[in-house]
Formats: C-alpha cells, structure tokens, sequence
C-alpha cells in the first residue's frame, strides 16, 4: 500500500516506460504513451488484425501508434504441441505467439525488438515503415483470417533480402495446409504479387496445386477476395502451372478445362469494351473441354441395402463380436459443446476414408438415443447420426450392420422400439461355479435383434426405402457460357480495386459543403487569432550580396554557359526578396502569445473533435449509400458473393475519370444511378478536406504546444520564441495550393487530395506547381531536371505524385 508505479521495463523489447503526470510514457517513441482512454471502434478493429499481443500507444493530439514485438513468432497451436482434444488443436482460425526461439531471434538485426506501426488519424488502417514490419502484419492477418486485408496488402509486398525478411516470409509456409477458399485465393494473390521476381522470391507453397484447388473451390471464394479473370487467366503463363497443366493424375483436364473458359471470357471482355458487337444481343457460346474420366458413384441415398433379412450365419455373428469389442464406448453418454468436438476429433482423427474404422454400434447407440452427441446444444440426433453415418458409408459399405443403420436412418420412427446397448435382451448371461452369474453385453445378439425387429416391420410393410433414382445423365463434353462478355452478371467478376484508372485531373463540391476547403481549411481560427504583418527586411543586407555577386562575375567559373544562368538566377531572386516587404499572418507580440495559446488549443481540440464525428459520420454514410440495394442484392453481398463497395473503393473512384467512375461503381452496384453517383462523390470529396483538416490541426496543436513549451522554460531567446511562433502561425495559416472557387463550387485535383488524405499532408504552393511544371513538360516529351534542397519534398511527396500522375496503363 502507498507504492506508486514510476517504471516499466520491457528488456527483451528494448521498451521502457517511465510514469509521467499519470501516463506511462514510451522513452523510445517520444511524445507517446500507453493508451488508457476508451479509442474508437475502428481503431479496435484494426487491433484484432494482429490477433494479440499489441500495445496501443497515444500522443496529446489522439494519434494512435501500434506495438507488437519482434521477438514473437505467430504460428498456429498445432506447431507448438498443442495437447490433443484442446480447442486450440482443432480450430483452424487460432493464433498464439511463440516467445525467445533461439532461431527466430538470430535473424533479428541489432537493436530490433519491436515494431512499430503509426495508425492513419481517420483510425482504419496502419502504415507499414519497414518491409519486415509488412511482412509481420501480412502473416498475422493471414493467421487471423483477415482475407481480405492480406488481399489489400499483397501488392505492396517487395522481394525479401535480410534474414528477418526471409523467416517472415518463410513463415508463411505454415499457411499452406489451411483449405479455406479465400486463403487459397490469398496465396495465389501473393503469388501473382511476387512473379515479377522469379526464383529470387521463392514461393512457400506449390502455385499448381493452389491454382487446381482454387479452380475447384473458385465458387465458394468470396468476391472481395476473387482473382480477376485476367489474374487467373495470367498464372496459366507461370512455368510452374504449365507443369502442372501437362502432369498426370488427373490434374491436367481441370485446368485445361478452366482455361479453356477463361481465354474465352476474357476475349468476349476485350472485345465488348473494343465497342464490338455492342448492338447484337447477348448469345451463348458453348466452349469444347476436356474434363476428364467421370467417376462412378452411385451415391449413399442410392444403395438399397436389405442384408439384415437374410438369415445371420457364423461370419455376421463373428463380424459383429469384432466390431463389438473394437468398440470403445464413450464414458460419459451426453457430450455437449466442446466435449462433442473433442469426442469428434478424437474418433475421426484416423479415418483413412474407409468404414472400418468407424465403430457401427456407436451411431446406433446415436439413433437408438442411448448416447447423445450435440456440437450446439438441442441438435437432432437423426441429424447428427445420419451425418456420421454418411461419412463413414462414403465408400459403399454394404452388410448387416450398416444395412441396419441404414434402415434406422430412413425410418425415425422406429428409433423408440429397437432394442438398445445395455438392455437385458442383448445381454449374454454365464453362469460360473457357487451359483455366480455373469451378464455381459453382447454386439451379436444386439445385431441379431435390431435384425428381428426390423424382418417384422419389413414384413408387414412398415419400413420405408429410397426411391429408384434414374440413371445419371451423360457428361457433357462442353461448357456453355449464357453471357461471355459478362455484361449481365460481370457483378460477380468485380473484386477491389474498383478501378485503376487515377487520370481524373478536376472534381468539384458544392461551396456549402465547406467553402474554406477550397482556400484555408482553419480560415475561421485564423481571422480570430492571426494578424498580418509586413516582414521587416535589411536592405543593406541585400546590397551587400548584390555586391558579391558582381565580383563572383568577374572569376572564371562564372563564364561558362551553367555558370551564367545561375548568376543570373542568383541576381534575379535578391532583387526580388529586396523589393516591396510582404506580409504574412503572426500571432502578434510575443508579450500576448501566453493570453492566446490557452483558447487556440481549445479552439483547435473544438474543431478536431467536430472533424472526427463529422469524417466518421460521413464515412459510413457514403458506404452505406453506395450499398443500397435490393433485399436479393444485400443477401449477395452478407454470403461473399458480391464484394461490398468500401470507402476505399470510393476513393478509388474519385480518381477515376468519367464516364468510367460512374460505370466502375455502376457495375459495382447497378441499383446506383448517374445522379446519385455524382452526389455520392462530391461528399467523398469533402468527407477527404474535412479528414485532411483533422491532420492539419494535429500538426497545429503540436507546434502551439511547442511554442508554450519554449515561453514555460523562462530564459529563451527572443529569435527561439518567434521561430516556434512563426512555425504555428504557419501551420494554422496553410492554405490548399490546387483549387479555386468557381461559380459556387470548389474545383481541385482529386488525386492530389487523395495523397493528401493518405499521406496526412497539406501540399505547399511550390510542390504543386513543380509537379504541374514535370506533367506539363512530359506530356511534351521533354525531359527536365530541377534541384531541391533537403527537406522540401523530392522522395516523400514530388516523386511518388509524379508516379501517381505520369504511370498510367500504357507507360511507367
């Protein structure tokens, strides 16, 4: 009692914590601590990709950072000996951490422990700042069955070179086992993602056999994890689904098969957006394919199986003593929940696909209602005993025992009178010396009697048996595609992207969605706490270099053609920084900053908390809209059928240029029309400035916070405290360097709004003229070259907008 907590040490992490006005503060990520107040659900979505194991780290301004540790290997419970029957060993969804594995650890560098993830301000998704800290994420999203994401993600996966690198991807081979469909689809993504670096990137997994079983399972694949058609159709050119293609075993009719469909939908694809036989109705195409040997199953429902009313001879009795004492019978005769699944795992983990090694008399014991087996409680037993049966009948069995199941399956209604284990008529009795009896349960008289029972019933028409089925039709030799082109049923052949398209160059919003977003997004914060005032300026200070700059004329280096032009450039630009003093916006005197600084963090933490509710709102509203639909169209999306659209889709979208932005989202959604599509948009856009703002005041609350730092601390020089006040006004003061008003509404680039979004940026003037000055002169053919100095931008904003402006589907 009275102890305080001051420090937290994590070693093996290379984390520490140390306790600060209440907060445990991370001394390795300065400004953040540990999370303690409630944090939004999407924020608690995002957590669960990780499946454990995080720590949530927060800033003053509500920004979220994401720590998992390094040293902690994700692999699934069976690896790591999970004790048999436990639910860990037989949930394929389970993830656990495995700590302090010597081999694991080696391939660590030096220093690293943990990683760490800053979370995007609007809270749904985290950035990935090194490859390793992608490839952690990729795999705990895969062991999570976070499919879609990992689907999302395996584009930005690069080829592996350290050791951490390699093991995480390697780690991936733990995956291969897990039959879900959209895991397959998600291997064969990755796949498709890691081509381009051939053996370099060796694949953990075999792309052949993925693809048969993706070819197999494609029906069952969800949408939003779907290859495309032109993605399926590509791995058919990889060298190892060609081997595959051409192997033996069966393999290879499938696959032909499937691309033999593929090449012809793809083709009626090209050709209807070519504008080809847009004007003749949709015909049928039927396709030529081999699909293989049929195999000949008659099926359980098919087989009538009347041996019990033959009369049972020295083998059956045999027969049935064996299985009698093979049989283990349960102790406990109701198993409920967990001790159903475990007796289940239990029973069936051996089965080689034949009947013997299911004990008959349990699944008459299941009918006959002397054992209940119940996985959720009040399940049938007829159900659960007919399922069994089937699986344990799968290859035909045929005989006395399982002719009596069978006939207890057809008929319920004799489960209450047969007799059951443990009644006296099956009991067989001994007598032993001194008068002493023995009674011992006997599977050859239970046989015989269930037999009996059902002989009577047989014999006065009681019993019920399957209809004669007719005979299985021929195998068609073809495939018949009703719509090749897909233009009725292509909602089913979308999956995310919505579209690649991002040559949309202007978008527009009404004014009155917020006319400040078109100019300063914090216009109202600062007509109330900014003033402007003309920059003072040494003329004298100018003279002087105007001066240094005639002598450098004078010297050599000065007198070849580059030398020239950047004198000139040098003379041009202190003529110009000498002229009329501009004005900017300031705080005011430094003797008011301490009066102002309290109400602007008030105002600003005001106009975050308004932006959050607003973007968040906004959000689910958009998708929901975007989504509406019929009742048939909903039930389509809930089973994974149809690929929902998402706000990243929207987004997506926005880049688009038009027509085909409205089409994408049309195909998307058919129940969209042309206006409410535009509507749709022009809230996306504004949901984007509103969201960039929120950025915008974070940056803002930083540096007010800063600059009270720098006047609390007393001694500080006049020029520090006017560089951090000047660093606040700027931020508060940024303006929207590519949009304008025009005829009451805003009109800007939506592409460089979405890198904005995405980057929790606010491009400067000078980023965005250069970036027109590049486009312009590319489009030209020209090439051109501009030097920057550090910090303005060429890596994090200029060059990857010019790959975002320039790579279109023709050209890098």
């Amino acid at each position: 009692a009275g102890l305080a907590l001051r420090r937290v040490e994590l070693p093996r992490l290379f984390l520490s914590f140390e306790e600060r006005g209440g907060q445990l503060f991370c001394e390795q990520h300065s400004g953040y601590c540990l999370a303690s107040r409630p944090c939004p659900k999407n924020v608690r979505q995002l957590l669960s990709q990780w499946g454990g194991g995080t720590l949530l780290l927060e800033n003053d301004v509500g920004e979220y950072a994401v720590l998992v540790s390094a040293a902690a290997q994700p692999v699934r419970p069976a690896m790591w000996g999970a004790a048999a029957g436990t639910p860990e060993s037989m949930l394929p969804g389970q993830l656990v951490f495995r700590c302090g594995r010597e081999e694991w650890m080696s391939n660590l560098p030096a220093g690293v422990r943990h990683y760490r993830y800053p979370v995007h301000f609007s809270g749904t998704f985290a950035f990935t700042p090194t490859l390793s800290a992608g490839l952690y994420l990729l795999l705990c999203r895969f062991l999570t069955w976070h499919f879609s994401e990992v689907v999302a993600m395996a584009g930005t996966i690069a080829e592996a070179y350290t050791g951490e690198e390699k093991q995480l991807w390697e780690s991936l081979k733990i995956l291969e086992p897990d039959s879900h469909a959209d895991a397959i689809a998600c291997r064969l993504h990755l796949s498709l993602a890691m081509a381009p670096y051939g053996v370099a990137m060796a694949l953990p997994w075999d792309t052949g056999a993925q693809l048969l079983e993706y070819v197999r399972k494609r029906h069952l694949v969800s949408a939003i994890c779907a290859l495309s058609l032109e993605q399926e159709l590509t791995f058919f050119e990889l060298p190892q689904v060609r081997n595959s293609e051409m192997s033996s075993g069966g393999k290879a009719p499938e696959l032909r098969a499937r691309r033999a469909v593929l090449e012809h939908l793809v083709g009626s694809k090209k050709s209807s957006h070519a504008g080809e036989g847009l004007s003749r109705p949709v015909r049928p195409v039927e396709v030529e394919v081999d699909l293989g040997p049929v195999i000949d199953d008659s099926g359980f429902d098919r087989v009538v199986d009347k041996s019990f009313l033959r009369d049972f001879g020295i083998f059956d009795q045999l027969a049935a003593s064996v299985s009698g004492v093979s049989y283990s019978r349960p102790d406990a005769t109701t198993m409920v929940g967990l001790d159903a699944l475990r007796f289940l795992n239990n029973l069936f983990g051996g089965i080689r696909g034949g009947s013997e090694d299911v004990p008959p008399f349990l699944l008459y014991e299941l009918y006959t209602g002397t054992i209940s087996l119940e996985l959720v409680s009040g399940d049938s037993q007829k159900e659960v005993a007919g399922a069994l049966l089937r699986v344990a009948a799968s290859s035909g069995a045929t005989g006395a025992e399982w002719s009596v199941l069978r006939a207890l399956d057809l008929n319920p209604k004799l489960y209450s009178e047969m007799p059951q284990w443990g009644s006296d008529e099956v009991k067989q009795h001994f007598g032993l010396p001194f008068g002493m009896k023995v009674d011992r349960n006997s599977s050859s008289k239970l046989l015989q009697a269930a037999a009996s029972k059902l002989k009577d019933k047989e014999a006065s028409g009681a019993l019920t048996w399957p209809q004669m089925f007719p005979p299985a039709p021929p195998v068609s030799r073809s495939v018949v595609l009703n719509d090749p082109a897909g233009s009725v049923s292509s909602d089913r052949y979308w999956s995310p992207p919505l579209t690649a398209d991002v040559q949309c160059g202007s978008r527009a919003f009404d004014k009155g969605l917020g006319a400040e977003f078109g100019s300063q997004p914090l216009a109202q914060l600062v007509g109330k706490y900014l003033q402007l005032e003309q920059v003072q300026r040494s003329k004298a200070g100018a003279a002087a270099v105007l001066a240094q700059l005639q002598v450098l004329a004078q010297s050599s280096c000065t007198q070849t053609h580059t030398g020239k032009a950047c004198l000139e450039r040098l003379v041009q630009e202190v003529q110009r920084a000498s002229g009329s003093a501009p004005s900017r916006p300031t705080l005011g005197a430094a003797s008011g900053l301490k009066a102002k600084l309290q109400p602007l963090s008030q105002d600003l933490c005001q106009q975050r908390d308004e932006d959050q509710k607003r973007v968040r709102a906004a959000m689910d509203t958009a998708v929901q809209v975007a989504n509406e639909g019929s009742a048939l169209y909903w039930i389509r999306q809930q089973s994974g059928h149809l690929a929902g659209v998402t706000f990243t889709s929207l987004v997506s979208a926005l880049m688009a240029k038009e027509p085909q932005s409205t089409d994408a989202l049309q195909r998307a959604n058919p129940c969209l029309s042309e206006a409410k599509v535009a509507d749709l948009l022009e809230e996306v856009t504004a949901t984007l400035c509103c969201a960039v703002r929120i950025g915008q005041v974070n940056r803002s609350l930083k540096a007010v916070a800063a600059l009270a730092s720098e006047l609390e601390a007393g001694g500080s020089s006049d020029l520090a405290v006017n560089l951090k006040a000047q660093a606040a006004s700027d931020q508060l003061s940024s303006c929207r360097a590519f949009s304008r008003a025009d005829a009451g509404v805003i009109r800007l680039d939506p592409r460089l709004l979405v890198f904005e979004y995405l980057c929790d940026v606010l491009l400067r003037e000078g980023q965005v003229r250069l970036l027109g000055k590049f486009v312009k002169e590319a489009s030209l053919g020209q090439s051109l070259c501009h030097q920057m100095i550090m910090g303005a931008g060429k890596t994090t904003v200029v060059a990857p907008l010019l790959a975002l402006l320039l790579a279109t589907g023709d050209r890098l």
